[in-house]
């Protein structure tokens, strides 16, 4: 996240996070990412959408902490630092499909078998 350290501690606590959680408020991690800073252009019908399905999903809009304008994204790194997965996201909302995401690292998914390329 991009809020302050005790913002990461009290979403530790709301949802029960026991893992790592970081945050930073200066951005830089954000920049060097590649993530893009602003509205992101998206189409009001697209960021709608985006809404209704966090809604259907339980997620409710709270309180905004940190910079509402840094658009995120998801990067799996390796343990040897290798960028496994990237996606940045073009605008608030958007998420990859976590089904794609574990094809591409069938290590996680739990079948190492799997054929991917």
């Amino acid at each position: 996240g991009n809020g302050q350290p005790h913002m990461a501690q009290a979403f530790a606590e709301d949802f029960g996070v026991t893992s790592p959680l970081y945050t930073d408020p200066s951005l830089v991690s954000y920049r060097i990412a590649g993530f893009k800073r602003g509205l992101g252009g998206g189409s009001f019908w697209r960021l709608g959408k985006h809404a209704v399905r966090a809604m259907r999903g339980g997620f409710m809009q709270g309180l905004t902490k940190g910079d509402a304008h840094q658009l995120g994204g998801l990067l799996a790194v390796d343990t040897e630092g290798n960028v496994r997965y990237a996606h940045a996201s073009r605008e608030a909302g958007d998420h990859p499909d976590l089904a794609e995401v574990l094809r591409e690292l069938p290590d996680l998914s739990g079948s190492n078998s799997e054929a991917h390329g």
